[in-house]
């Protein structure tokens, strides 16, 4: 926080009308001034979950303090309620929705034969894969997506799929050792041991098959909607944030059920009118998220502040 470079600020920041962070908690100095204040609060899941640094979990608890007196604008209202449960002091009425949205620039139907040609060879992918974005964080639930591929993969064998695990590289041979993944099904799990541009994602996402986001925790998921942008038929879970998200537009299960899971990776290898409903559904859901509706919405919270 000593490097957030507001100090030739505060001298004059009562001229001002609005102090507004878009993650960290309030500076003591802007604490100090009179100027209306407000915070974008994502999520508390370090004050929810165990196994989160001390740090963030310290940084977590400065934002909620950082929220009691002044306003709040949520990304989900699952977080809102998530926060107004931990912390039965705050007035609901000092906090506000406002989701987030996908780039139009970055996550769109990548329909580029020679993109996709490029990409595939950069990143040496398959031809035919589910994907699934996501850390390594135990909330991601990878081994639950891993473990339902590899049951289905031994009972069906298609010959020709692959599952694409992409967002961090820690998804290693270590986890399909603890898993106790086969040889076989190992083979067609595929991990880029390179980082992933930005601008190559629309095409990683358009070719997929379908994509998966089984998450336990989220305060709103990302990944999700950047794949129903690009118009890939898109599998959730049920929880926490996700069904703001995902709405009708994809596909959500229960967090743990490995046979529903396997039944829906099936039906959508072996569907091609099921996998261009839920791509048609998933454009329309998203076309409902924007980041020009989202600044219209702080606009307005800053001017009623």
């Amino acid at each position: 926080l000593a490097k957030i470079p507001l100090s030739p600020y505060y001298k004059k920041i009562n001229d001002y009308d609005v102090f507004h962070s878009f993650y960290y908690p309030f500076p003591r100095a802007v604490k100090r001034n009179r100027i209306k204040r407000s915070i974008t609060f994502l999520d508390i899941i370090p004050l929810r979950l165990h196994g989160y640094p001390a740090d963030l979990i310290d940084r977590t608890k400065q934002v909620v303090e950082s929220i009691r007196p002044n306003h709040a604008i949520s990304i989900s209202e699952f977080s809102k309620q998530d926060l107004l449960d931990y912390d039965r002091t705050i007035d609901a009425a000092q906090v506000s929705v406002v989701p987030l949205a996908a780039s139009t620039a970055l996550f769109y139907p990548e329909t580029n034969k020679e993109k996709w040609v490029a990409v595939k060879a950069k990143y040496d992918l398959p031809d035919n894969y589910f994907l699934c974005v996501a850390g390594s964080d135990i909330r991601k639930n990878i081994p639950h997506v891993i473990k339902s591929f590899s049951k289905y993969m031994l009972q069906e064998k298609p010959s020709d799929l692959h599952l694409l695990l992409t967002g961090n590289a820690a998804h290693n041979p270590a986890l399909m050792d603890q898993l106790n993944i086969p040889a076989e099904v190992r083979s067609k799990i595929y991990t880029p041991q390179t980082f992933i541009a930005t601008e190559d994602l629309a095409a990683i996402y358009s070719n997929a098959i379908c994509f998966f986001f089984m998450s336990q925790y989220e305060g709103f998921g990302l990944p999700a909607l950047e794949a129903m942008q690009c118009g890939t038929p898109t599998v959730t879970s049920d929880a926490t944030s996700l069904p703001e998200v995902v709405g009708d537009g994809g596909v959500m299960l229960p967090t743990h059920d490995e046979d529903a899971l396997c039944g829906v990776m099936s039906k959508l290898y072996n569907d091609a009118e099921w996998r261009k409903k839920y791509s048609e559904a998933g454009l329309k859901r998203a076309a409902q998220f924007s980041w020009q509706r989202c600044a219209d919405e702080y606009a307005s919270i800053f001017r009623s502040l």
